[in-house]
């Protein structure tokens, strides 16, 4: 997955002097799962990527865009994934 996202989002709550817990109530989720969207174990939704956008004051495009190439980025190794299983684990015949 590409952690452009992730990264910089953490990047810009740092420079903003803001708080995981602050990100996470501004999001109305847990910061368990604020952490996560930072790590990039977890995706977050466009709706959260435009209030991250609002809440740190930067450009909701930008980050709208890093964030579908994350998407897009995940979606590619998901089909790679499956395409390799596919090959490994071919299906029993029937009969």
């Amino acid at each position: 997955m590409d952690m452009a996202f992730c990264e910089e989002i953490r990047k810009l709550r740092e420079k903003r002097k803001k708080t995981q817990k602050q990100m996470a109530g501004e999001l109305k989720i847990n910061i368990a799962i604020y952490r996560k969207i930072e790590k990039g174990e977890r995706q977050a939704t466009q709706e959260q990527v435009l209030i991250i956008a609002q809440f740190l004051q930067i450009s909701e495009q930008e980050l709208i865009d890093l964030w579908q190439k994350d998407q897009n980025s995940s979606k590619n190794v998901q089909t790679q994934d499956n395409e390799m299983n596919k090959k490994e684990n071919p299906p029993e015949p029937k009969g």
